[in-house]
């Protein structure tokens, strides 16, 4: 499952709830996306080498593309099909990881201390 808020141009603020999952008969990824214009989209992915994770909507209407950057980061554009059937970028966003409630209080304790990680 994951949640993305941001600005979309010209529309103000937008909001993305989906989740992702492996398909292991057609070795695809699948995943589905509900924003808040209330549209609900359905995508299939495929790594296109060993650093972009391309998803293409099954209307064919829409693709996202991941790519992971040297310094950990993923550069995330979205596109969509224009009139002439091309895609064109529609958004464009850098993704960083978001530091977990425990790696902050790790950061912040005096390296003596000990603390033991819930692994279930």
């Amino acid at each position: 499952m994951y949640e993305s808020k941001f600005d979309l141009p010209g529309m103000g603020p937008h909001e993305v709830n989906g989740t992702v999952g492996f398909d292991e008969p057609s070795q695809r990824y699948r995943a589905w996306a509900f924003n808040s214009l209330g549209i609900a989209i359905e995508y299939t992915g495929v790594w296109t080498d060993d650093v972009t994770l391309v998803f293409t909507s099954i209307s064919n209407t829409a693709r996202v593309t991941y790519t992971r950057r040297v310094d950990g980061s993923i550069r995330l554009l979205s596109e969509r099909r224009s009139a002439d059937r091309t895609f064109e970028a529609y958004f464009e966003s850098i993704l960083t990881r978001r530091q977990t409630a425990i790696e902050r209080i790790t950061e912040a304790t005096p390296s003596s201390a000990v603390y033991v990680k819930n692994t279930m």
